[in-house]
């Protein structure tokens, strides 16, 4: 999809600490068993997860809605620093033209004193028949964040 007067980009950034240290909220940015138990706003899932965490390596996803409705995306990775940063792009909602929806997201970690602070900066250009899933960008990946955050006490746990 070539960004044009036609598409619709929106850039969050949003940063979220953990007790816990960086190397397993990296695992759950990086591993697909962590990405499928968090993955998707609250009501979704994420039923099919694959991932290859190096620079070329692959990223697919379905995520299915509430109504049974299943999206997927795929992508690659573009850098991968052991436990300070993910950065992967995708695609998702596949139609005649292509990709509805192309997106890039940067995950940075740091740690001290046993706090993770993770800062996910996620920017997408979609076309205008998707325009209310940009509208709710900011709710379904403070949803999906939540899910982290819970898979992440847990994983934390002793």
């Amino acid at each position: 999809m070539a960004k044009s007067t036609e598409t619709l980009s929106k850039t969050l950034v949003l940063t979220r600490t953990y007790a816990a240290p960086k190397a397993l909220v990296f695992a759950c940015w990086t591993k697909a068993e962590h990405l499928a138990a968090w993955w998707g706003p609250h009501q979704f899932d994420a039923p099919m997860v694959e991932t290859d965490p190096r620079p070329g390596g692959v990223f697919k996803l379905d995520m299915r809605g509430p109504d049974g409705s299943v999206n997927h995306l795929v992508g690659r990775f573009e850098e991968v620093v052991q436990d300070e940063k993910v950065v992967f792009a995708v695609e998702a909602f596949f139609g005649p033209k292509g990709p509805a929806l192309e997106g890039r997201n940067e995950i940075v970690l740091t740690e001290q004193d046993g706090v993770t602070t993770m800062t996910l900066t996620a920017a997408v250009t979609v076309a205008p028949s998707l325009k209310a899933g940009i509208d709710g960008m900011n709710q379904g990946w403070s949803e999906s964040l939540e899910k982290l955050a819970a898979l992440i006490a847990k994983e934390a746990r002793p």
